[in-house]
């Protein structure tokens, strides 16, 4: 399956019925979604047990993991469920970090 990347940055896919754009991060080694993010899109966040782990952002700050979440997503058919950390504030919504290439065996030749 080829999915058009756009900007050579980003994928787009539904997310119950809406479309997101995700940040494709060779630089994150995790997978963040933004509190906001969580909030428009009805997900649920659970304890930080497993997310206690200390992340740092491009520009060296700490980030504030709140906790988890998970969801599927549909990207031209393919349903994929995304395991995330939870983040106070970030850049981007979401960021789809070197867990997601790993887990989903993705070619991150961008």
């Amino acid at each position: 399956m080829q999915q058009p990347i756009e900007n050579n940055s980003f994928i787009v896919f539904k997310l119950k019925f809406k479309t997101v754009r995700g940040l494709l991060d060779t630089g994150s080694v995790a997978t963040i979604v933004s509190e906001n993010f969580v909030k428009q899109h009805g997900l649920i966040v659970t304890s930080r047990e497993g997310a206690d782990v200390t992340l740092v952002s491009a520009s060296g700050k700490a980030l504030e993991i709140i906790g988890l979440t998970e969801f599927t997503v549909n990207i031209n058919g393919l349903i994929m469920p995304i395991y995330a950390r939870v983040a106070r504030y970030i850049t981007h919504d979401l960021i789809l970090g070197t867990d997601f290439f790993a887990r989903k065996r993705c070619n991150n030749r961008l």
